[in-house]
């Protein structure tokens, strides 16, 4: 009989046999399988930021030791100076006192905390991180997000945009930390730009303000025969020597003011008389094409005082 009781019992210790093999074998190979860095391998997949300026969930401000132990040793490594560029297949960091600096990045496998990647498009970017981003024109559109990094430090994380509609996509991804000795330079220099953009008005060159010292964001919403309207209503204004800092990065200052503008009017019987009306508010200025330039004026409008 085929399936008699001997038969089944040598069936039986064969099979067990093979699968104890099999056990030893698999458990013998398992120990020559190289196995990938935390985090998933090169891409970081797993890892939990601790930050928004990271990608794959590697933070900016780790150490260098820690980024090779997530991504194993570099591809390549290149020295500029006071830097070094390493390379991750498609993720670059930017070293400085063996701490990473930036990291960059034109690979869509990597992404932000929100999901946003390399084509994903400028209305995604909004969509996760909101319109009130400073915007600089290079070769692509590059829109740039203040963040905190790791430390109390401060960074930045920027996307360049292949154009500048809603549809276009994301072409590079940076997230790196901005040098306070640098954000201490552009908020002299918007501070001085700033000045430099009253003073212009003071004198009445409206075209030139218009035309050299709002940003082209600035400009899509505001059109020239209005802002030179608006000018020309105002004849003098009163401001404080100090604007202060509300927030810096490299590209964009946002500072608080105060100001007094006086306007003529015509009382109810024909005559003109001064309006004085104090503001205050928030001015963001930006670094568009290497100058220091009005992005955004958000402000509040005191009460008007007639004067004789």
């Amino acid at each position: 009989m085929l399936w008699g009781g001997g038969t089944i019992k040598n069936f039986l210790a064969g099979a067990l046999t093979v699968i104890i093999l099999a056990v030893i074998c698999f458990a013998l190979f398992d120990q020559f399988i190289p196995k990938p860095p935390e985090g998933g391998g090169r891409k970081g997949g797993g890892l939990v930021a601790a930050t928004e300026l990271s990608l794959n969930g590697i933070d900016i401000g780790i150490p260098l030791g820690r980024l090779n132990e997530i991504l194993g040793e570099a591809d390549s490594v290149e020295e500029f100076g006071d830097y070094e560029i390493y390379r991750y297949g498609g993720l670059k960091a930017e070293i400085r006192n063996e701490k990473v600096y930036a990291l960059m990045t034109d690979d869509p496998s990597f992404e932000t905390t929100k999901k946003i990647h390399v084509n994903s498009t400028y209305s995604n970017v909004i969509s996760a991180y909101g319109q009130n981003a400073s915007k600089s024109s290079e070769k692509f559109t590059v829109y740039e997000y203040s963040r905190d990094a790791l430390n109390g430090e401060t960074g930045v994380l920027r996307f360049s945009v292949d154009g500048e509609h809603l549809s276009d996509p994301v072409v590079y991804i940076t997230a790196r930390l901005v040098d306070r000795r640098e954000t201490n330079e552009n908020v002299a220099q918007a501070r001085l730009a700033l000045h430099k953009i009253l003073e212009t008005i003071a004198r009445g060159d409206y075209n030139r303000v218009y035309d050299e010292m709002l940003t082209n964001n600035y400009k899509n919403q505001v059109p020239q025969q209005q802002f030179v309207g608006l000018c020309k209503q105002l004849t003098s204004v009163d401001y404080s020597n100090e604007f202060t800092e509300v927030s810096s990065s490299q590209n964009s200052v946002v500072l608080a003011f105060e100001v007094g503008s006086r306007t003529q009017t015509t009382a109810a019987d024909g005559k003109t008389q001064k309006l004085y009306t104090s503001w205050k508010g928030e001015i963001e200025m930006v670094n568009e094409a290497g100058a220091w330039k009005i992005n955004v004026i958000a402000q509040s409008r005191g009460g008007g005082v007639i004067e004789k």
